[in-house]
């Protein structure tokens, strides 16, 4: 009994006293009405934790969400069969079980893939056996809880049969959902499918989560400065991790200008420009103590000395993101004193080793505009290992700390969406994010 609507269907054939009795409850506390379903309480712990993260504003919720997810995954609510939504519920159904799915493991929940399979069939995935027809909105959240995808498993499959069903609506002009009435749907649908995991920065979706309350068009032209500061604030955008933001800014812009002294003169011009002088500045402008300023010295050192043994700026993609994680873990103070143990690690070594691959593969992409073939054989390496990157980021480890875990995916994302997208799209990003308002 979780809905009022065949609860009292039974109630008029069997005239059973517990269909009464729960029908009464509903009614006495709703003050004469009644819900068509009651309780959802899986569905609206899930739904407002999502709802929190798109519009950009969990961090102030972090204890509430932390308490709304441990009831969805404990006390027997999440199984081997997925979610339904309630408690009471024996029915489970794609919608929430996909939302559980995708939203459990980045808060260190482990939760497996194989729960889709009892929603597949005969080559389709529904949201109940034996629908009538399918879902807009459990296909699109389908499809984001499909990635980063397992090729040739049951979440490859998912991801696969949920774009093309939402490609085909897409086309056809039929997004209107059997669930819900949203006029923004059409719009997060199209941001699904246009922007995928590996290239959707937290920022940039939230703000286009909220084109349907209301925006403008304007473009704006982004300068090299501007954007390297959209990039690390559309990924880090708490208020109290500023210094963060910062220090990711502050290091593209630094990185690119030493490597362009590089490709015209070699090491001897960084000093003619004084280029040295602002790295030292830099990091006194960004370490909190000499602990800190050690460890970013080192990690400029190391980015340095790698350079002779490049013959291209693209080349040294892979090196200048573990630059950016190196910097970002030291000013947060998560990179401290147990900074060099952890480079020993290897579940560390394990995380360097496929952002530096990832983010040399996408740098060079962006610099040579490869075939169409090499480019897909490319996209699909890349798809490989974002995927091994999203496991050992997302898997529980006592060892590394989960935000460190997630600054190698922040900064793999943020490659492949510079990858993923063209100067005027990044520039439109820009305006509705930083710019305009919302309202």
């Amino acid at each position: 009994m979780s809905s009022a609507a065949p609860t009292a269907y039974a109630l008029m054939q069997t005239g059973d006293k517990k269909c009464l009795e729960f029908l009464s409850n509903i009614v006495d506390k709703f003050n004469g009405g009644a819900p068509f379903v009651y309780p959802v309480e899986l569905y609206e712990r899930l739904w407002v934790v999502d709802r929190l993260e798109r519009l950009g504003i969990s961090s102030y919720f972090r204890s509430e969400i932390d308490k709304y997810l441990d009831y969805a995954y404990s006390f027997g609510h999440w199984s081997k069969e997925g979610l339904g939504f309630t408690r009471d519920c024996t029915v489970r159904d794609i919608d929430d079980t996909a939302m559980g799915f995708r939203l459990l493991p980045l808060h260190g929940y482990r939760v497996s893939p194989d729960v889709f399979e009892h929603f597949e069939k005969d080559g389709e995935f529904v949201v109940y056996p034996g629908q009538s027809n399918q879902s807009v909105s459990a296909m699109h959240n389908l499809y984001r809880a499909a990635f980063p995808g397992d090729d040739g498993g049951v979440l490859g499959r998912a991801k696969s049969y949920s774009r093309a069903f939402l490609q085909e609506r897409r086309a056809s002009g039929r997004l209107n959902d059997k669930w819900i009435i949203s006029s923004g749907l059409p719009g997060e649908v199209a941001y699904a499918l246009d922007f995928p995991w590996k290239a959707s920065l937290p920022r940039v979706e939230m703000r286009m989560y909220l084109e349907q309350y209301g925006g403008s068009a304007n473009a704006w032209i982004g300068k090299s400065t501007v954007r390297a500061y959209f990039v690390a604030a559309a990924n880090i955008f708490e208020p109290d991790r500023a210094v963060e933001r910062l220090g990711w800014a502050h290091t593209v812009v630094l990185a690119q200008a030493v490597s362009s002294c590089f490709m015209r003169k070699g090491v001897k011009d960084l000093a003619e420009n004084g280029l040295i002088h602002v790295l030292h500045e830099l990091i006194n402008l960004l370490a909190p103590d000499n602990a800190s300023r050690d460890s970013l010295r080192e990690a400029w050192k190391k980015w340095l000395v790698a350079w002779p043994a490049k013959e291209s700026l693209e080349s040294c993609g892979g090196n200048t993101a573990l630059l950016l994680v190196r910097t970002i873990e030291t000013v947060s103070g998560r990179h401290g004193t147990a900074g060099r143990n952890l480079n020993r690690h290897s579940e560390y070594s394990q995380l360097e080793s496929i952002t530096s691959s990832i983010c040399n593969k996408l740098s060079k992409r962006v610099q040579n505009g490869e075939t169409r073939q090499h480019t897909e054989d490319l996209e699909r390496q890349v798809d490989q290992e974002m995927q091994e990157l999203a496991q050992c980021v997302l898997q529980s480890s006592n060892s590394i700390n989960r935000m460190t875990r997630q600054t190698f995916l922040d900064v793999a994302k943020s490659y492949c969406y510079m990858a993923h997208c063209s100067p005027e799209i990044i520039e439109n990003h820009i305006s509705k994010v930083i710019f305009e308002d919302v309202m």
